[in-house]
């Protein structure tokens, strides 16, 4: 990996490089080991990096490793000075826009666990994507089948119906949008006040169709 005309690392693999503030943050992988580099820090070593991410205001890095390479390897997950594990897994982590929630996707006796502030919820064949609104408040998560079928958007108590898939999980003023497909027919969905409607988020107002209405808020 070269910056600017510097050479700054050199690995079989390089990955989840940001700028963060004016340090430099990325994982790098050698036929040895891997590590998990901040700045002028550096974590580690470890056998295997899972996942890393950073904070919105940047001041602090979390990341998911482990010490082994065996089947029955177990991940931790660190966050600043503090440490969760052991899992079978841990992935998709993600900060809330505000920087006070965090949550993880962890795999434990074969099933995955959505965790949030401690609060664990599944377990789930599979989880996919997670997504916060902007105040923190909420997040929505994905899940589907252990074959990547039959996806469900969570988000609080309430759970849409099935579709062939999901993606494009996105909060505007603390209400969720997303694209689904079914039947490969792709629709644009919102989600208000635990309902579910085919609509858009379009020039700061949400468009939508209720009742066989066509409704702008």
């Amino acid at each position: 990996m070269w910056v600017n005309k510097d050479k700054i690392a050199e690995g079989v693999f390089i990955s989840d490089v940001d700028f963060v503030n004016d340090k430099l943050l990325y994982s790098v992988c050698t036929r040895e080991e891997s590590y998990i580099c901040f700045g002028n820090k550096k974590y580690g070593p470890f056998a295997q990096v899972g996942a890393v991410a950073s904070s919105p205001d940047k001041s602090t890095i979390a990341f998911s490793y482990s010490h082994d390479y065996s089947p029955d390897a177990k991940f931790y997950l660190s966050v600043g000075n503090e440490k969760a594990g052991p899992y079978e897994y841990c992935y998709q982590i993600t900060f809330s826009p505000n920087g006070k929630k965090i949550a993880y996707v962890i795999k434990k006796s074969g099933q995955y666990y959505l965790v949030c502030n401690q609060n664990q919820y599944g377990p789930y064949e599979s989880i996919n994507d997670i997504a916060f609104s902007e105040d923190g408040n909420s997040y929505a998560y994905i899940t589907s089948t252990e074959y990547f079928k039959d996806y469900i958007l969570h988000i609080g108590d309430f759970q849409t119906e099935i579709y062939d898939f999901i993606i494009d999980l996105k909060f505007y003023n603390n209400n969720l949008t997303y694209t689904a497909v079914k039947n490969g027919l792709y629709y644009n969905m919102i989600v208000l006040d635990d309902k579910e409607f085919v609509g858009k988020y379009v020039n700061g107002n949400f468009i939508y169709i209720k009742d066989g209405k066509i409704i702008k808020e």
